[in-house]
């Protein structure tokens, strides 16, 4: 039994999708796009929607282990990564109204 009356009459009464033969060619599953940087580090540089601008591969012989994720500094209006951000950033806890704290950061 179908799980839905629709995928069971739509497949009842179309027989050409009962088998299917045809080879479909191996698509291009990469939809993020690749760019070339020269800061913050000079390489290559991936985009992958929804998560942001990742460092793949940089121009000097040196190995990447894994991709690093490049944030956007809006202080000093220059792309950073992560690791460097985080570095030289500072986070406090500040005293916004009576009885509310929130974190807030400080470059």
């Amino acid at each position: 039994m179908a799980p839905n009356l629709f995928v069971g009459v739509r497949t009842l009464f179309k027989p050409q999708t009962w088998f299917c033969h045809k080879a479909h060619p191996k698509r291009n599953t990469s939809i993020g796009r690749l760019e070339h940087w020269d800061s913050p580090i000079p390489g290559t540089y991936e985009y992958i929607p929804g998560r942001g601008w990742y460092l793949v591969a940089t121009d000097s012989p040196s190995s990447i282990k894994k991709r690093q994720p490049v944030n956007y500094c809006q202080i000093t209006k220059k792309w950073v990564l992560q690791s460097d951000f985080e570095q030289r950033s500072h986070f406090a806890i500040v005293e916004v109204s009576p009885g509310k704290q929130k974190r807030m950061g400080f470059f």
